[in-house]
């Protein structure tokens, strides 16, 4: 793939102002003004340059870089759909490109693809309707193929421009996660003045004229449809475009590496110097030249290569990108020499090797308990002073909860609502109702009855093929947790424990919120208008930033309380981290005496007396180093650069993956959460009703326990 750079050659320089006016190039070299786009183009530097069809401008011949590949001189959507009609698509997958015609971007479903060309080379412009929500789409059948979407935007880039479109068509993503997906196309083009929009006032008065599609500025689309997914197309082509050493402004050579920029009558000077790129031997420029050329060969492999009905490959054409932005400001670093012999006698990182665990025992389950009534609500277990604790402590999470609601993230008021953690012990609990974990779900049963500690697991996962796959591997533990559900093995006092959120909810309130509803619809979680459980671990909320989003990460507060916290028989409540990183011996352990529980006491070697402080017997968590992978990547590159093939790095991130794993039901009560649902507008709510609980059935964010399994979950599959 040829790069296509926005800079002329100093040489040039003379242009001065005029070096992407047309008409002062056909002035300056005696050219017709049709002709001065290749002679643009021809500024650029040697090997970054397009290869220019010497015929361009004449008539038969208006491609700019191939006699054959025809193409408009200003793209017309009519032209476009003229010869989708007249394609020959291979596959059947591919009719629909006979139909393609604008589309509503609002109408398209996750199955709908839409395309935006863009142009870098003088400002950022996209060819957008100006209506502001009909786009260039199509709306592709239930089963086609995941490749599919992506041989389409190729074929619209290439009958659109030429054939060489294709090498910088990248899809960029679905548009708001289950939307359509989104492709761009970077091109080499300086549209006409008369077809450039660059405010809103332009765009209505030209739409109120009849036209359709334009070289729109995304300040044009403001206030539009599309506003926001022509952002996202601009900022997915930044990086393609290059670094912009300078502006089309007059330059000495003394100001090429720090650029003086003249915005209106002021002068503003670069601090930091800029540096033309470069595709010497050894460059990062070159390497990045290389790996364009490796990614076409990549994408045709996957296409209509061996990998084009390789179910394992459908999808992987799209996720080639344009190189990090990063990369772009290091065009001139040498690199090492990966041709040095030493590196092809390197060993390999050591292969992970699993540890040897026993296999993790399912708790048995509670003994029959009888109650005086038909338990309904957790408060009816609790003697009067406790019911009156748990109220107030859930009257002032709610006007916690009511305040970040109605007050800006960087309103601090909230955190003086913040109730202190509150534990209740067996003290709490009324005679009768002492030494059980109490389940209020009612999903089988009317009335509160002991929590089932051996239910079946509820997984997505195929638990037979993991049972055969992993029989005989030697970590037993995590085979435990696949196949019957994860265990903390945090052995904590039968206590409630109620931890407030964390002080970082207000900053991603919003997302934590939508998050527990889209996991609630998933049905790995659940919601109740009541405690589900008693007793309970209600763990705080919390948000942690992501790269580049305004979408927050939602984290569980597993390590609460923070601070020494007792219940009323004077015993301290351990956070489930904590717990799951010592080994404890609760004193509810002790008052049970039958066979099957003691049984499961030796089976976890707590049958003996135990030491404070005694670590976990878990394995430990061995993640990959980057010292490993480069180690790993610099052997590699040895190689392919010895045998001149081209190297692949394929990056995969399973969407949930920690939710993929279910909880098993012995610890569904230490996975809780209190939190307010959003007001209906339409059907206000008292305060006290939007409060609402959830039971955790899956693994999340904040407890210790869960990046260890996860990881080792990872190095089974592999």
């Amino acid at each position: 793939m040829k790069a296509v750079v926005s800079w002329a050659d100093a040489t040039h320089m003379r242009l001065g102002p005029k070096i992407y006016d047309t008409g002062a190039i056909a002035d300056f070299y005696s050219l017709d003004q049709d002709h001065c786009f290749p002679v643009l183009l021809s500024h650029m530097k040697g090997s970054n340059t397009l290869a220019l069809c010497p015929h361009w401008g004449e008539p038969g011949h208006t491609s700019l870089t191939s006699e054959k590949h025809v193409a408009p001189k200003n793209f017309d959507l009519a032209y476009v759909q003229r010869h989708l009609a007249k394609a020959a698509p291979k596959s059947d997958d591919l009719r629909s490109l006979a139909t393609a015609q604008l589309v509503t971007l609002g109408e398209l479903t996750a199955s709908g693809v839409a395309l935006f060309f863009v142009t870098y080379l003088l400002q950022p412009l996209v060819f957008a309707h100006v209506n502001g929500f009909q786009v260039l789409g199509a709306e592709l059948p239930a089963a086609a193929g995941r490749a599919t979407p992506m041989r389409l935007l190729e074929r619209w880039a290439e009958l659109a421009f030429s054939a060489d479109a294709t090498a910088t068509t990248f899809m960029i993503g679905r548009y708001n996660g289950g939307g359509p997906r989104l492709g761009v196309c970077l091109l080499p083009f300086v549209p006409a003045a008369a077809t450039v929009v660059r405010t809103a006032v332009q765009r209505r008065a030209r739409l109120g004229l009849g036209a359709t599609f334009l070289w729109c500025t995304l300040a044009s689309m403001a206030g539009t449809l599309l506003a926001d997914p022509i952002a996202r197309a601009l900022a997915s082509v930044d990086a393609a475009a290059g670094p912009v050493t300078h502006m089309a402004d007059l330059m000495h050579e003394g100001e090429l590496l720090r650029p003086i920029f003249r915005i209106g009558a002021t002068p503003i000077a670069s601090m930091v110097g800029m540096r033309p790129i470069s595709y010497d031997p050894g460059s990062v420029g070159e390497a990045l030249h290389r790996d364009a050329a490796h990614q076409m060969l990549l994408r045709h492999e996957l296409e209509l290569g061996t990998g084009a009905n390789d179910p394992l490959l459908k999808g992987w054409a799209e996720r080639i990108r344009p190189p990090p932005r990063e990369l772009l400001d290091l065009v001139q670093l040498q690199l090492p020499d990966m041709f040095a012999s030493d590196l092809l006698s390197l060993p390999y990182t050591p292969i992970y090797v699993p540890p040897e665990t026993p296999y993790l025992p399912r708790m048995p389950a509670q003994l029959p308990a009888a109650t005086p009534f038909c338990v309904r609500y957790a408060m009816e277990l609790l003697t009067d002073s406790a019911r009156l604790g748990v109220h107030a402590w859930l009257s002032k999470a709610l006007d916690q909860l009511r305040c970040i609601e109605e007050h800006p993230r960087e309103h601090t008021g909230c955190e003086l609502l913040r109730p202190p953690p509150l534990v209740l012990g067996q003290e709490a609990l009324l005679p009768w109702a002492r030494g059980r974990v109490w389940d209020l779900t009612f999903e089988r049963a009317n009335c509160a009855v002991p929590l089932d500690m051996t239910l079946p697991l509820d997984s997505n996962l195929n638990l037979h093929r993991l049972r055969a796959r992993l029989h005989g591997y030697p970590d037993q533990n995590l085979v435990s947790n696949l196949l019957e559900g994860i265990r903390f093995e945090a052995d904590v006092e039968l206590q409630t424990v109620l931890v407030p959120h964390l002080i970082s909810l207000p900053m991603g309130f919003t997302s934590v919120r939508n998050e527990l509803y889209r996991l609630q619809t998933l049905g790995w979680y659940k919601f109740f208008d009541h405690l589900p459980f008693w007793p309970i671990y209600v763990n705080g909320q919390g948000a942690t930033s992501r790269k580049m989003e305004d979408r927050y990460r939602r984290t569980t507060e597993c390590g609460g309380p923070r601070r020494p916290t007792f219940d009323g028989g004077k015993l301290r409540a351990l956070s489930l981290n904590e717990a799951s990183s010592v080994r404890h011996m609760p004193a509810w352990y002790k008052f049970r005496h039958d066979a099957p529980w003691q049984k499961y006491l030796r089976e976890r070697a707590l049958h003996e007396p135990l030491e404070w402080g005694t670590p976990s017997q878990r394995p430990p968590e061995i993640k990959p180093t980057l010292k490993a992978v480069m180690r790993d990547l610099s052997i590699l590159l040895a190689a392919a650069r010895h045998l001149d093939e081209p190297i692949y790095v394929f990056g995969d991130d399973a969407k949930d993956y920690f939710n993929q794993l279910a909880i098993a039901s012995e610890d569904w009560w230490k996975l809780g959460v209190v939190f307010i649902h959003a007001d209906d507008v339409a059907a206000p709510r008292p305060a006290h009703e939007r409060l609402f609980f959830v039971s955790e059935r899956r693994l999340g964010f904040g407890a210790r326990p869960s990046s260890n399994i996860a990881q080792r979950f990872s190095e089974a599959l592999l």
